[in-house]
């Protein structure tokens, strides 16, 4: 920032050229992008339209508008950073619903598993039920331990 002497500034010629120091300032600020060079610049600004004598009035005019040029290159800044957060937000969404359809074919997976047990104990089952068939004319006991086999395995289809 320039360093200007309020208390020597008497023509009106020299306030406008102090003006110019500070528009060259503000306009280095602005392209640096350096938040505090451009809170320097426009307080420097609001100085000089407080210490102008009153027959400044264009040249604080200028002033001002150059305190809202400033202050639009900041907004005009902040939205080119939200159109960037933007940007990764959308990856960040891409990459959660890559995550989600992985995760839901897993869960389609995993559903498949449970209904292959349910399937190999239904098989199970049957081949008993047909083991069964084929020892009805032997003993009671070989039946009764393969009815009670069948049982369970009905029974731990009822759990998955």
């Amino acid at each position: 920032m320039p360093k200007i002497d309020w208390d020597n500034l008497l023509l009106l010629s020299e306030w406008a050229d102090a003006l110019m120091q500070l528009l060259a300032a503000a306009e280095d600020a602005i392209k640096s992008k350096n938040a505090t060079q451009r809170q320097q610049a426009n307080d420097m600004l609001k100085l000089y339209i407080k210490k102008s004598p009153i027959d400044a009035g264009p040249l604080d005019t200028i002033a001002a508008a150059a305190i809202i040029d400033v202050d639009i290159a900041v907004i005009e800044e902040a939205l080119f950073r939200i159109g960037q957060r933007k940007d990764e937000l959308q990856k960040q969404i891409q990459l959660i619903q890559g995550v989600t359809k992985q995760a839901s074919s897993s869960a389609k997976e995993l559903r498949l598993d449970g209904l292959k047990k349910a399937v190999d104990s239904t098989k199970t089952a049957l081949e008993g039920l047909k083991a069964v068939n084929d020892d009805l004319s032997k003993s009671d006991s070989k039946l009764t331990k393969k009815l009670d086999k069948i049982v369970a395995d009905l029974n731990s289809l009822e759990e998955e």
